[in-house]
């Protein structure tokens, strides 16, 4: 193996500290050798909690004497284009938490920028690196049972004692969680939506400020329709975060869940396949070391190295177009279910 990737992870606030936990450590290609946060009390508390050497905490990416190749971003939304920026014009590498940037105009001037500059821009979309998804991207490539003809897909969570800043996102469905869903339609279909109808709601009660619930036919380019139901305040038992999906086929159906809480666990990871007129089987899936955020950091930091990918991490330039298909979505749903196009690249 090549020599580890240094990388400065930007963004100390309880995600930033949970990766620098929970998913670093796991990754042998990539090396943390500074931390950024501008706040004092995070930097503090990132040190005690987590034995970080003072030294190499900074309040800015400005401020790092370390040497390093890239910049692992960990901050919220609002902060995603200054820490891109910022850390392509120091000429470093970039992984990045979703979404990727507040809108898909900065996030593809962003793309194009770090083409520019000859540095990679991955986003974290952790959900694509789970072996579920990867089985199912596979047998839908490889046409199992043909093509696609309609997909099911169902996010159920009943969570109403969300906290801020959540409960005061604008989108904290359409925007926050179904992204991945999204990111995930156009990653294991290969195929690029064209329209969506949507509609949401904010049910009786609910703690959110805007709207947690929402239903989503997205048309694809291929012709398949894609159904996409979801809610933060479901009665219904709840799903894996990646949700339940039905994939119909010409010759049969896919089936498959993925995620369990945290990237702790591949329990909840199955894939089903049922032939037209057979019976429902279950599918072996392949072993997956390093999965959810660990997988996309050592895909990135193989991506630096020049080195070969899985081929399903989100580069800059391919996840412009979920974010696409996400501002499709709240815009359809801002207008009452109008059919919305999604832009194209």
């Amino acid at each position: 193996m090549s020599d580890p990737v240094r990388i400065v992870q930007v963004g100390l606030g309880p995600w930033g500290r949970n990766w620098a936990k929970n998913a670093v450590p796991d990754v042998a290609r990539a090396l943390p050798v500074a931390w950024v946060d501008a706040s004092a009390d995070a930097r503090a508390q990132a040190i005690a909690e987590l034995g970080l050497p003072p030294e190499r905490c900074f309040a800015a990416l400005d401020d790092v004497t370390v040497e390093a190749d890239a910049v692992l971003g960990t901050v919220a939304l609002a902060a995603h284009v200054p820490v891109i920026e910022a850390a392509l014009h120091l000429k470093k590498h970039v992984l990045i938490e979703k979404p990727f940037a507040p809108t898909s105009a900065e996030a593809a001037r962003l793309a194009t920028l770090a083409a520019e500059s000859g540095q990679v821009l991955h986003v974290s979309h952790n959900y694509r690196f789970y072996p579920a998804v990867a089985k199912t991207r596979d047998l839908i490539a490889g046409g199992r049972f043909g093509s696609v003809i309609a997909v099911d897909i169902g996010f159920h969570r009943y969570a109403p004692d969300q906290r801020a800043p959540y409960v005061d996102l604008p989108d904290p469905l359409l925007g926050d969680m179904l992204i991945h869903q999204f990111d995930l339609i156009r990653s294991i279909l290969g195929d690029e939506p064209t329209e969506v109808v949507c509609w949401s709601w904010n049910p009786p009660g609910s703690p959110f400020k805007y709207d947690a619930s929402a239903v989503a036919m997205i048309r694809l380019a291929g012709g398949a329709v894609v159904s996409l139901r979801g809610s933060w305040l479901s009665r219904e038992a709840p799903t894996p975060w990646a949700g339940v999906w039905r994939i119909q086929c010409e010759g049969g159906v896919v089936g498959f869940a993925s995620r369990d809480d945290g990237d702790t666990s591949l329990a909840n990871d199955r894939v089903t396949l049922r032939p037209l007129g057979g019976e429902e089987a279950a599918v072996p899936l392949e072993a997956m070391p390093r999965y959810g955020r660990a997988g996309t950091l050592d895909a990135f930091a193989r991506a630096v190295r020049g080195q070969p990918t899985p081929g399903w991490e989100a580069t800059a330039a391919h996840n412009v177009g979920s974010l696409r298909l996400m501002e499709a979505a709240i815009a359809s749903a801002a207008n009452g279910g109008a059919v919305t196009r999604v832009a194209e690249g």
